[in-house]
């Protein structure tokens, strides 16, 4: 008898979910968001984390990272660094007046934290920025810009 198997490629259903709504601007996200919390309020709490990363903050220009540390101190910004890329990094050092750079750069460099407390300290801080993202004072979307 003649088998015939059929491969099915992976399809990461939450991944596909976040590039779409990463393509919509602000308001259509959270409309979107509203109406699967409806229905899987779980589904929309997982959504809404994954769609900022720490990653994303590379398109902050220097008047939102200055709003920043009114939220989180420059050495608590540099522990929510240590596992992110060089290039970010060096986008807050470069954004950042000397004291500032310096006070990160102890938090990044000096400061020893576990990883399970690096990632709570950007969970906090990832939440923050949702916020604002909400309130329409940070802008991630690197194609958007302030008028």
């Amino acid at each position: 008898p003649l088998s015939i198997r059929i491969i099915m490629p992976k399809f990461d259903g939450v991944k596909e979910a976040i590039l779409a709504l990463q393509g919509l601007d602000g308001s259509a996200q959270k409309r979107i968001l509203e109406e699967i919390s409806k229905s899987d309020p779980e589904m929309a709490a997982q959504l809404r984390q994954k769609l900022v990363s720490m990653e994303d903050l590379i398109n902050l220009n220097p008047n939102m990272i200055r709003d920043l540390l009114s939220f989180i101190s420059p050495s608590k910004l540099g522990i929510t660094l240590k596992t992110c890329s060089p290039e970010l990094v060096d986008h807050f050092k470069t954004n950042l007046s000397k004291n500032n750079q310096d006070d990160l750069l102890h938090g990044y460099q000096s400061l020893k934290k576990t990883v399970k407390e690096v990632h709570a300290l950007q969970d906090e801080l990832l939440e923050y920025v949702r916020k604002q993202i909400q309130a329409g004072t940070i802008v991630l979307n690197a194609d958007d810009e302030y008028v």
